[in-house]
Protein backbone atom coordinates (compact mmCIF):
# COMPACT_ATOMS: atom_id res chain seq x y z
CA UNK A 1 0.00 0.00 0.00
CA UNK A 2 2.85 2.38 0.75
CA UNK A 3 4.31 1.82 -2.72
CA UNK A 4 0.89 2.46 -4.35
CA UNK A 5 0.38 5.65 -2.35
CA UNK A 6 3.80 6.96 -3.35
CA UNK A 7 3.03 6.19 -7.00
CA UNK A 8 -0.24 8.13 -6.77
CA UNK A 9 1.59 11.06 -5.21
CA UNK A 10 4.16 11.11 -8.00
CA UNK A 11 1.42 10.98 -10.63
CA UNK A 12 -0.47 13.76 -8.87
CA UNK A 13 2.64 15.92 -8.71
CA UNK A 14 3.28 15.40 -12.42
CA UNK A 15 -0.28 16.46 -13.23
CA UNK A 16 0.09 19.52 -11.01
CA UNK A 17 3.42 20.47 -12.63
CA UNK A 18 2.03 20.06 -16.13
CA UNK A 19 -0.98 22.21 -15.29
CA UNK A 20 1.26 24.94 -13.85
CA UNK A 21 3.44 24.86 -16.97
CA UNK A 22 0.44 25.01 -19.28
CA UNK A 23 -0.96 28.01 -17.43
CA UNK A 24 2.38 29.83 -17.68
CA UNK A 25 2.56 29.31 -21.44
CA UNK A 26 -1.10 30.36 -21.82
CA UNK A 27 -0.49 33.57 -19.89
CA UNK A 28 2.86 34.50 -21.43
CA UNK A 29 1.87 33.38 -24.96
CA UNK A 30 5.51 32.41 -25.71
CA UNK A 31 8.16 30.93 -23.40
CA UNK A 32 11.31 28.87 -23.76
CA UNK A 33 11.96 25.61 -21.92
CA UNK A 34 14.74 27.30 -19.97
CA UNK A 35 12.38 30.07 -18.85
CA UNK A 36 9.78 27.50 -17.81
CA UNK A 37 12.40 25.71 -15.73
CA UNK A 38 13.41 28.99 -14.11
CA UNK A 39 9.85 30.05 -13.28
CA UNK A 40 8.67 26.65 -12.00
CA UNK A 41 11.84 25.43 -10.30
CA UNK A 42 11.59 22.12 -12.21
CA UNK A 43 14.58 20.40 -13.72
CA UNK A 44 15.14 20.89 -17.45
CA UNK A 45 14.59 17.18 -18.06
CA UNK A 46 11.19 17.33 -16.30
CA UNK A 47 10.24 20.43 -18.27
CA UNK A 48 11.25 18.79 -21.56
CA UNK A 49 9.22 15.68 -20.76
CA UNK A 50 6.09 17.67 -19.88
CA UNK A 51 6.49 19.99 -22.87
CA UNK A 52 6.62 16.91 -25.11
CA UNK A 53 3.21 15.88 -23.72
CA UNK A 54 1.73 19.31 -24.40
CA UNK A 55 3.11 19.34 -27.95
CA UNK A 56 1.79 15.83 -28.59
CA UNK A 57 -1.62 16.94 -27.30
CA UNK A 58 -1.61 19.85 -29.74
CA UNK A 59 -1.86 22.53 -27.03
CA UNK A 60 1.64 23.94 -27.54
CA UNK A 61 3.99 24.11 -30.50
CA UNK A 62 7.50 25.36 -31.20
CA UNK A 63 7.75 28.67 -33.00
CA UNK A 64 10.92 30.48 -33.90
CA UNK A 65 13.92 31.38 -31.77
CA UNK A 66 14.10 33.72 -28.82
CA UNK A 67 16.83 36.17 -27.84
CA UNK A 68 20.01 34.60 -26.56
CA UNK A 69 21.70 35.76 -23.37
CA UNK A 70 24.81 33.84 -24.43
CA UNK A 71 25.10 30.56 -26.25
CA UNK A 72 22.44 28.99 -28.44
CA UNK A 73 19.23 30.90 -29.05
CA UNK A 74 16.29 29.23 -27.25
CA UNK A 75 13.36 27.69 -29.11
CA UNK A 76 10.14 29.39 -28.06
CA UNK A 77 7.01 27.47 -27.14
CA UNK A 78 3.69 28.99 -28.23
CA UNK A 79 0.25 28.33 -26.77
CA UNK A 80 -2.16 27.30 -29.53
CA UNK A 81 -5.33 29.34 -29.20
CA UNK A 82 -6.86 27.34 -32.04
CA UNK A 83 -6.28 23.91 -30.49
CA UNK A 84 -9.92 23.75 -29.35
CA UNK A 85 -13.09 25.82 -29.39
CA UNK A 86 -15.45 26.54 -26.50
CA UNK A 87 -19.21 27.07 -26.76
CA UNK A 88 -20.42 29.86 -24.48
CA UNK A 89 -24.22 29.75 -24.14
CA UNK A 90 -26.42 32.60 -22.95
CA UNK A 91 -29.71 30.93 -22.03
CA UNK A 92 -31.93 33.90 -21.25
CA UNK A 93 -35.59 33.95 -20.31
CA UNK A 94 -36.57 34.93 -23.87
CA UNK A 95 -33.51 34.16 -25.98
CA UNK A 96 -30.75 31.64 -26.68
CA UNK A 97 -27.32 32.79 -27.83
CA UNK A 98 -24.04 31.03 -28.57
CA UNK A 99 -20.55 32.53 -28.74
CA UNK A 100 -17.92 30.15 -30.03
CA UNK A 101 -14.50 31.18 -28.73
CA UNK A 102 -10.93 30.00 -29.10
CA UNK A 103 -8.75 29.17 -26.08
CA UNK A 104 -7.93 32.82 -25.46
CA UNK A 105 -11.42 34.29 -25.39
CA UNK A 106 -11.65 35.46 -29.01
CA UNK A 107 -15.20 35.10 -30.35
CA UNK A 108 -15.01 33.34 -33.71
CA UNK A 109 -18.74 32.78 -34.30
CA UNK A 110 -21.95 34.18 -32.80
CA UNK A 111 -25.64 33.29 -33.09
CA UNK A 112 -28.65 34.75 -31.27
CA UNK A 113 -32.35 33.93 -31.54
CA UNK A 114 -35.51 34.93 -29.68
CA UNK A 115 -37.03 31.94 -27.91
CA UNK A 116 -39.38 31.40 -24.95
CA UNK A 117 -36.87 29.54 -22.78
CA UNK A 118 -39.01 29.88 -19.66
CA UNK A 119 -41.89 27.73 -20.86
CA UNK A 120 -40.30 25.35 -23.40
CA UNK A 121 -37.25 23.52 -21.98
CA UNK A 122 -37.11 20.78 -24.70
CA UNK A 123 -37.36 23.40 -27.42
CA UNK A 124 -34.70 25.55 -25.75
CA UNK A 125 -32.30 22.61 -25.52
CA UNK A 126 -32.87 21.77 -29.18
CA UNK A 127 -32.37 25.42 -30.14
CA UNK A 128 -29.15 25.55 -28.12
CA UNK A 129 -27.78 22.50 -29.95
CA UNK A 130 -28.78 23.98 -33.31
CA UNK A 131 -26.92 27.22 -32.55
CA UNK A 132 -23.77 25.38 -31.46
CA UNK A 133 -23.78 23.35 -34.67
CA UNK A 134 -24.42 26.49 -36.75
CA UNK A 135 -21.46 28.25 -35.13
CA UNK A 136 -19.24 25.22 -35.72
CA UNK A 137 -20.35 25.09 -39.36
CA UNK A 138 -19.40 28.74 -39.75
CA UNK A 139 -15.86 27.98 -38.60
CA UNK A 140 -15.66 24.74 -40.53
CA UNK A 141 -14.81 22.81 -37.36
CA UNK A 142 -16.36 19.48 -36.22
CA UNK A 143 -17.77 18.83 -32.75
CA UNK A 144 -14.58 16.93 -31.90
CA UNK A 145 -12.86 20.33 -31.67
CA UNK A 146 -15.18 21.46 -28.85
CA UNK A 147 -13.54 21.53 -25.43
CA UNK A 148 -16.87 21.92 -23.64
CA UNK A 149 -19.78 24.24 -22.92
CA UNK A 150 -20.17 27.11 -20.50
CA UNK A 151 -23.80 28.05 -19.89
CA UNK A 152 -25.30 31.23 -18.41
CA UNK A 153 -28.77 30.95 -16.90
CA UNK A 154 -31.23 33.60 -15.59
CA UNK A 155 -31.41 31.90 -12.19
CA UNK A 156 -29.41 31.57 -8.99
CA UNK A 157 -27.12 28.52 -9.22
CA UNK A 158 -26.32 26.20 -6.35
CA UNK A 159 -22.65 25.19 -6.87
CA UNK A 160 -23.48 21.76 -5.44
CA UNK A 161 -26.29 21.23 -8.00
CA UNK A 162 -25.59 23.67 -10.86
CA UNK A 163 -27.96 21.97 -13.31
CA UNK A 164 -31.00 22.53 -11.08
CA UNK A 165 -32.51 25.92 -11.91
CA UNK A 166 -34.61 27.84 -9.39
CA UNK A 167 -38.25 26.66 -9.76
CA UNK A 168 -39.54 29.99 -8.44
CA UNK A 169 -37.99 31.72 -11.46
CA UNK A 170 -38.17 28.94 -14.08
CA UNK A 171 -40.95 26.57 -12.95
CA UNK A 172 -41.05 24.68 -16.27
CA UNK A 173 -37.45 23.57 -15.65
CA UNK A 174 -38.17 22.13 -12.19
CA UNK A 175 -37.74 18.47 -13.26
CA UNK A 176 -34.78 19.03 -15.60
CA UNK A 177 -31.11 18.87 -14.70
CA UNK A 178 -29.59 21.15 -17.33
CA UNK A 179 -26.06 19.80 -16.82
CA UNK A 180 -27.17 16.20 -17.34
CA UNK A 181 -29.25 17.16 -20.38
CA UNK A 182 -26.31 18.90 -22.05
CA UNK A 183 -23.84 16.13 -21.26
CA UNK A 184 -26.25 13.66 -22.83
CA UNK A 185 -26.35 15.75 -26.03
CA UNK A 186 -22.66 16.65 -26.29
CA UNK A 187 -20.69 14.23 -24.06
CA UNK A 188 -18.42 17.12 -23.03
CA UNK A 189 -17.60 19.05 -19.84
CA UNK A 190 -20.31 21.55 -18.88
CA UNK A 191 -20.04 24.55 -16.53
CA UNK A 192 -23.23 26.39 -15.49
CA UNK A 193 -23.55 29.68 -13.60
CA UNK A 194 -25.82 32.67 -13.14
CA UNK A 195 -25.79 35.05 -16.12
CA UNK A 196 -24.75 38.16 -14.16
CA UNK A 197 -21.92 36.24 -12.48
CA UNK A 198 -20.64 35.19 -15.89
CA UNK A 199 -20.93 38.74 -17.18
CA UNK A 200 -18.72 39.76 -14.27
CA UNK A 201 -16.21 37.02 -15.13
CA UNK A 202 -16.06 38.25 -18.73
CA UNK A 203 -15.26 41.74 -17.46
CA UNK A 204 -12.64 40.39 -15.06
CA UNK A 205 -10.77 38.45 -17.76
CA UNK A 206 -11.28 40.57 -20.87
CA UNK A 207 -12.95 43.86 -19.99
CA UNK A 208 -13.14 46.58 -17.35
CA UNK A 209 -11.61 44.42 -14.58
CA UNK A 210 -8.43 43.28 -16.33
CA UNK A 211 -6.30 45.37 -13.97
CA UNK A 212 -7.47 43.15 -11.10
CA UNK A 213 -9.81 45.54 -9.31
CA UNK A 214 -13.12 44.64 -7.68
CA UNK A 215 -16.14 45.29 -9.89
CA UNK A 216 -19.88 44.77 -10.12
CA UNK A 217 -21.52 43.79 -13.38
CA UNK A 218 -25.23 44.66 -13.64
CA UNK A 219 -27.32 42.92 -16.28
CA UNK A 220 -30.37 44.91 -17.33
CA UNK A 221 -32.90 42.59 -18.93
CA UNK A 222 -36.13 40.85 -17.98
CA UNK A 223 -34.59 40.67 -14.52
CA UNK A 224 -31.85 42.82 -13.03
CA UNK A 225 -28.91 40.70 -11.93
CA UNK A 226 -25.61 41.67 -10.37
CA UNK A 227 -22.35 39.75 -10.38
CA UNK A 228 -19.69 40.85 -7.90
CA UNK A 229 -15.95 40.28 -8.32
CA UNK A 230 -14.47 40.65 -4.83
CA UNK A 231 -10.87 39.79 -3.96
CA UNK A 232 -10.31 38.14 -7.32
CA UNK A 233 -13.37 35.89 -7.46
CA UNK A 234 -17.16 35.79 -7.68
CA UNK A 235 -18.88 36.66 -4.40
CA UNK A 236 -21.69 34.13 -3.99
CA UNK A 237 -22.69 34.68 -0.37
CA UNK A 238 -23.41 32.03 2.25
CA UNK A 239 -26.19 30.42 0.19
CA UNK A 240 -24.82 30.99 -3.31
CA UNK A 241 -27.46 33.54 -4.35
CA UNK A 242 -25.69 36.88 -3.76
CA UNK A 243 -26.44 39.36 -6.53
CA UNK A 244 -30.25 39.17 -6.81
CA UNK A 245 -30.31 42.88 -7.58
CA UNK A 246 -33.84 42.62 -9.00
CA UNK A 247 -35.24 42.63 -5.48
CA UNK A 248 -33.55 45.69 -4.03
CA UNK A 249 -36.58 47.59 -2.73
CA UNK A 250 -36.92 51.21 -3.84
CA UNK A 251 -39.91 51.92 -1.60
CA UNK A 252 -42.84 50.16 0.11
CA UNK A 253 -45.32 52.20 -1.92
CA UNK A 254 -44.10 50.68 -5.19
CA UNK A 255 -45.82 48.02 -7.33
CA UNK A 256 -46.18 44.50 -5.88
CA UNK A 257 -43.58 41.91 -6.87
CA UNK A 258 -43.81 38.13 -7.25
CA UNK A 259 -41.33 37.79 -4.38
CA UNK A 260 -43.93 39.19 -1.94
CA UNK A 261 -42.39 42.64 -1.51
CA UNK A 262 -43.39 45.94 -3.05
CA UNK A 263 -41.27 48.35 -5.05
CA UNK A 264 -38.56 45.90 -6.17
CA UNK A 265 -36.15 47.27 -8.77
CA UNK A 266 -37.31 44.74 -11.36
CA UNK A 267 -40.85 46.15 -11.11
CA UNK A 268 -39.41 49.51 -12.20
CA UNK A 269 -36.79 48.66 -14.83
CA UNK A 270 -37.20 44.98 -15.78
CA UNK A 271 -38.21 44.61 -19.43
CA UNK A 272 -41.81 43.65 -18.54
CA UNK A 273 -42.20 46.80 -16.44
CA UNK A 274 -40.58 48.95 -19.12
CA UNK A 275 -42.93 47.62 -21.80
CA UNK A 276 -45.92 48.27 -19.53
CA UNK A 277 -44.71 51.85 -19.06
CA UNK A 278 -44.42 52.27 -22.84
CA UNK A 279 -47.98 50.98 -23.33
CA UNK A 280 -49.31 53.39 -20.74
CA UNK A 281 -47.40 56.31 -22.26
CA UNK A 282 -48.52 55.87 -25.86
CA UNK A 283 -52.19 55.92 -24.86
CA UNK A 284 -51.87 59.68 -24.35
CA UNK A 285 -48.93 60.22 -26.73
CA UNK A 286 -49.94 58.39 -29.93
CA UNK A 287 -47.54 60.55 -31.96
CA UNK A 288 -44.56 58.92 -30.19
CA UNK A 289 -42.16 56.65 -32.08
CA UNK A 290 -43.03 54.10 -29.39
CA UNK A 291 -46.65 53.83 -30.55
CA UNK A 292 -45.95 50.87 -32.84
CA UNK A 293 -47.18 47.61 -31.28
CA UNK A 294 -45.92 45.52 -29.53
CA UNK A 295 -43.82 47.59 -27.13
CA UNK A 296 -40.19 46.54 -26.73
CA UNK A 297 -36.95 47.60 -25.11
CA UNK A 298 -35.28 47.61 -28.53
CA UNK A 299 -37.82 50.15 -29.77
CA UNK A 300 -37.26 52.26 -26.63
CA UNK A 301 -33.52 52.32 -27.32
CA UNK A 302 -34.01 53.44 -30.94
CA UNK A 303 -36.63 56.07 -30.03
CA UNK A 304 -34.47 57.46 -27.24
CA UNK A 305 -31.49 57.91 -29.55
CA UNK A 306 -33.84 59.54 -32.07
CA UNK A 307 -34.84 62.12 -29.45
CA UNK A 308 -38.47 61.00 -28.99
CA UNK A 309 -39.95 62.90 -26.05
CA UNK A 310 -41.82 59.97 -24.46
CA UNK A 311 -38.82 57.67 -24.87
CA UNK A 312 -36.54 60.24 -23.21
CA UNK A 313 -39.02 60.58 -20.35
CA UNK A 314 -39.16 56.80 -19.77
CA UNK A 315 -35.37 56.53 -20.02
CA UNK A 316 -35.01 59.26 -17.37
CA UNK A 317 -37.32 57.28 -15.07
CA UNK A 318 -35.23 54.13 -15.62
CA UNK A 319 -32.01 56.04 -14.84
CA UNK A 320 -33.57 57.44 -11.65
CA UNK A 321 -34.59 53.98 -10.39
CA UNK A 322 -31.28 52.37 -11.36
CA UNK A 323 -29.30 55.19 -9.77
CA UNK A 324 -31.22 54.81 -6.51
CA UNK A 325 -30.44 51.09 -6.38
CA UNK A 326 -26.78 51.65 -7.26
CA UNK A 327 -26.43 54.09 -4.36
CA UNK A 328 -27.32 51.21 -2.03
CA UNK A 329 -24.86 48.92 -3.81
CA UNK A 330 -22.02 51.46 -3.56
CA UNK A 331 -22.68 52.18 0.10
CA UNK A 332 -22.59 48.44 0.88
CA UNK A 333 -19.78 47.09 -1.36
CA UNK A 334 -17.90 50.04 -2.86
CA UNK A 335 -16.60 48.24 -5.97
CA UNK A 336 -13.90 49.98 -8.00
CA UNK A 337 -16.13 49.95 -11.07
CA UNK A 338 -19.73 49.24 -12.11
CA UNK A 339 -20.27 47.78 -15.57
CA UNK A 340 -23.72 47.80 -17.18
CA UNK A 341 -24.82 45.20 -19.73
CA UNK A 342 -28.05 43.88 -21.22
CA UNK A 343 -30.59 45.52 -23.50
CA UNK A 344 -31.08 48.73 -21.51
CA UNK A 345 -27.33 49.39 -21.51
CA UNK A 346 -27.74 50.21 -25.22
CA UNK A 347 -29.34 53.48 -24.08
CA UNK A 348 -25.72 54.57 -23.64
CA UNK A 349 -25.17 58.16 -22.47
CA UNK A 350 -28.93 58.72 -22.05
CA UNK A 351 -28.72 56.19 -19.20
CA UNK A 352 -25.16 56.73 -18.00
CA UNK A 353 -25.11 60.48 -17.46
CA UNK A 354 -28.21 60.74 -15.23
CA UNK A 355 -27.08 57.66 -13.28
CA UNK A 356 -23.66 59.21 -12.66
CA UNK A 357 -25.28 62.49 -11.60
CA UNK A 358 -27.57 60.65 -9.18
CA UNK A 359 -24.62 58.82 -7.61
CA UNK A 360 -22.67 62.04 -7.07
CA UNK A 361 -25.66 63.57 -5.29
CA UNK A 362 -26.78 60.67 -3.12
CA UNK A 363 -23.89 58.39 -2.10
CA UNK A 364 -22.68 58.52 1.49
CA UNK A 365 -19.14 59.62 0.68
CA UNK A 366 -18.04 61.87 -2.23
CA UNK A 367 -15.50 59.25 -3.32
CA UNK A 368 -18.28 56.70 -3.82
CA UNK A 369 -20.13 59.07 -6.11
CA UNK A 370 -17.09 59.19 -8.40
CA UNK A 371 -17.04 55.41 -8.91
CA UNK A 372 -16.77 54.76 -12.66
CA UNK A 373 -20.00 53.50 -14.21
CA UNK A 374 -19.50 52.23 -17.75
CA UNK A 375 -21.24 50.27 -20.48
CA UNK A 376 -19.58 46.94 -21.20
CA UNK A 377 -17.10 47.21 -24.06
CA UNK A 378 -17.54 43.49 -24.80
CA UNK A 379 -20.80 43.93 -26.69
CA UNK A 380 -24.01 41.97 -26.43
CA UNK A 381 -22.12 38.66 -26.49
CA UNK A 382 -20.51 39.44 -23.12
CA UNK A 383 -22.65 36.98 -21.11
CA UNK A 384 -21.93 34.14 -23.55
CA UNK A 385 -18.25 35.11 -23.54
CA UNK A 386 -18.28 34.90 -19.74
CA UNK A 387 -19.82 31.44 -19.98
CA UNK A 388 -17.06 30.31 -22.36
CA UNK A 389 -14.48 31.87 -20.04
CA UNK A 390 -15.77 29.86 -17.08
CA UNK A 391 -15.21 26.66 -19.08
CA UNK A 392 -11.77 27.93 -20.18
CA UNK A 393 -10.81 28.47 -16.53
CA UNK A 394 -11.88 24.89 -15.77
CA UNK A 395 -9.79 23.54 -18.65
CA UNK A 396 -6.72 25.55 -17.64
CA UNK A 397 -7.04 24.15 -14.12
CA UNK A 398 -7.69 20.59 -15.36
CA UNK A 399 -6.31 20.18 -18.90
CA UNK A 400 -6.94 16.44 -18.72
CA UNK A 401 -10.63 17.30 -19.37
CA UNK A 402 -9.82 18.15 -23.00
CA UNK A 403 -10.84 15.63 -25.68
CA UNK A 404 -7.29 15.31 -27.00
CA UNK A 405 -7.66 12.57 -29.57
CA UNK A 406 -4.31 11.01 -30.43
CA UNK A 407 -2.37 12.95 -27.82
CA UNK A 408 -3.58 12.31 -24.26
CA UNK A 409 -2.90 14.00 -20.96
CA UNK A 410 -3.23 11.51 -18.14
CA UNK A 411 -5.48 12.50 -15.26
Amino acid sequence: MKFQSASIDVAGMRTQNRTMMLQLVWQARELSRAELARRTGMSRSTVSSLVAELIDAGLVDETGEGTSSGGRRPILLRWRDDAFLIAGIDLGATHVACALTDLHGRVVAWRHVRFDVRSDPPGALAQLETLVDACLAETGMPRTRLAGLGVAVPSPVDPAHPGRLAPMILPAWADIDLADALRARFDLPVVIDNDANLGAIAEQWWGAGRAGQDLTFVKLGMGVGAGHILNGGIHRGAHGVAGEFSHVTLGPEGPPCACGQRGCLVRHIGSVAVCARIEAGVRTRPESLLAEYPPSVDRLVKATHAGDALALEITAEIAQALGTALVTLLNLLSPACIVLGGQLSLLGPHLLEPVRTHLRRHTLWPELGETPVVITALGQSNIALGAATALLAEVLARPELLPLGHGRLSA
